[in-house]
């Protein structure tokens, strides 16, 4: 298992090295259904689960120095699929230090080990620009882990100039091996200005890098570098505008050469391993096999391609070098949002988001983000609150891709369903992929007493995913919760 960041270890050796002052405890239920369990187009099944999560946190408020440590282990029974029974584990924190009048230092960091993307999802807030899945499956073999930190300083330049200089890193790690893992890490710099009480202007720079890890083929990496400019309006007290936008380069590096013997041939009557790079060519340069081709040794073989004419197995050699697939793309990044509040009430929050995409989704590469929001909160009575959230993203991924194209030469001989001997060519190819994820979801919530809070949520969301190269598959899920927390009184230190 991967190691977590060295800010989780800032955290809790700041954490037990202090003077903790109350340490609190709680206990949450939970009774949930799911109508597509496994997030599936067709043949749905659906299942009910129960949901049990102690929470202990240890925090301190007061002083130059602040900081939170908690764990939440969580054990989730299933009715009728018992292999997705199991526990799934959250610790994380977080800690302020105001070394001075004018400079804080922050640091933050979540480790989350999971059994499935639902729960995963479940924990995540992405009204607030945390990470989450698209593409939501659950199966047995899909428990993974994924960590988030973030450390940085601020600094109070004058009563109207502050800067702000962090580096983040987040990864996730899957057992299953179909899986990929990938990183996410980079840095930013950021400045404001007060203009005025109600007026901020400022700027950021950003470089980020994410990471993609095939299990069977060599990594790819893809830069962002964002340039931004920062504007904030606060219209009066109940109003405000938030824009952040700017243009991003995006440079993508494929490997340059891919591995020895990636695929090689099983031609031939003998069904012998050929050298493509010793057989003949058409007048065009592509090769085909005869006779004359050198026979190869059969170790290494890691991929199969299907002849097209024919149910005959049919592998390539692929030797040399190959002309990489980079790319160099020049897009923008925003974030915007309008927030509007009626006094206790009411709050409404409305926008629009555009990232690199810092999640682990179905489009299992490099990809960029756009999300669209809308956060509604209702106060009703002091003790009950409601909250009703629509969200729209869309994970675009354009890249060119190399493939091998196959060419028909002569019938081999040997093969009853007259299979051809072939050519192949590396060719780059367009292989853009697009995933849409529409949902909704409302959630109350009612404090029955000092310690006990009922809560009831439901939530409907609408995937589609569509591609050059994968076919297109369409699902919908239906997921309803209630449950009950009963908070402890706080133990003071």
């Amino acid at each position: 298992m991967r190691t977590t960041l060295v800010t989780m270890s800032l955290i809790a050796g700041l954490a037990f090295g202090a003077q903790a002052e109350e340490l609190e405890l709680s206990v949450k239920g939970e009774t949930i259904y799911d109508d597509n369990l496994f997030g599936t187009s067709a043949n749905e099944q659906d299942d009910l689960s129960f949901r049990l999560s102690p929470r202990a946190q240890v925090r301190d408020r007061e002083g130059g120095l602040t900081w939170n440590v908690y764990y939440e282990p969580s054990f989730e029974y299933y009715l009728d699929q018992s292999s997705l029974r199991g526990f799934d584990h959250d610790v994380g924190g977080q800690v302020n230090w105001r070394v001075d009048a004018k400079t804080r230092v922050f640091a933050s960091d979540r480790f989350r080990r999971f059994a499935n993307r639902r729960r995963f999802n479940d924990s995540s807030d992405v009204t607030a620009g945390e990470s989450s899945f698209g593409g939501e499956e659950v199966t047995e073999r899909d428990r993974f882990i994924n960590n988030v930190g973030q450390l940085g300083v601020v600094r109070n330049l004058t009563a109207r100039d502050q800067v702000t200089v962090s580096g983040f890193h987040s990864f996730f790690d899957f057992s299953r091996p179909d899986r990929s893992d990938r990183d996410f890490y980079g840095a930013e710099g950021r400045y404001f200005h007060s203009l005025s009480p109600r007026t901020d202007v400022g700027a950021k720079l950003r470089w980020s890098r994410q990471v993609f890890k095939p299990q069977d083929a060599m990594r790819t990496d893809t830069d962002y570098v964002n340039l931004g400019g920062t504007f904030v309006y606060r219209w009066d007290p109940t109003l405000t505008f938030n824009v952040e936008a700017g243009p991003t380069l995006v440079l993508n590096d494929d490997p340059e050469d891919p591995p020895e013997t990636t695929v090689t041939s099983l031609l031939g009557p003998s069904r012998t391993l050929q050298d493509i790079t010793t057989c003949p060519t058409f007048s065009d340069g592509t090769p085909f096999f005869d006779s004359s081709c050198r026979t190869i040794p059969t170790s290494g073989l890691q991929q199969v391609i299907v002849n097209a004419l024919g149910q005959t197995a049919v592998v390539v050699p692929r030797q040399g070098r190959t002309d990489s697939a980079d790319t160099t793309d020049l897009t923008y990044f925003a974030d915007l949002s309008v927030v509007k509040e009626w006094g206790e009430l009411w709050k409404i929050t409305v926008g629009y988001r555009r990232q690199d995409d810092q999640g682990a989704s179905t489009i299992e590469t490099s990809s960029i983000l756009d999300e669209a929001y809308v956060l509604l909160e209702w106060n009703p009575l002091r003790k009950l609150n409601i909250t009703l959230n629509g969200t729209y993203r869309r994970r675009e991924l354009e890249q060119e891709q190399q493939v091998l194209a196959i060419v028909a030469a002569s019938p081999v001989l040997g093969f009853a369903n007259g299979a051809r001997a072939v050519g192949f060519r590396t060719r780059l190819i367009d292989a853009d992929e697009e995933l849409t994820t529409a949902a909704i979801a409302l959630w109350g919530s009612y404090q029955l007493n000092k310690r006990t809070r009922l809560f009831a949520a439901a939530r409907y969301v609408e995937e589609d995913r569509d591609g050059q190269l994968v076919a297109t598959r369409k699902t919908d899920r239906f997921v309803a919760r209630v449950g009950i927390q009963y908070n402890f009184d706080p133990i003071e230190f």
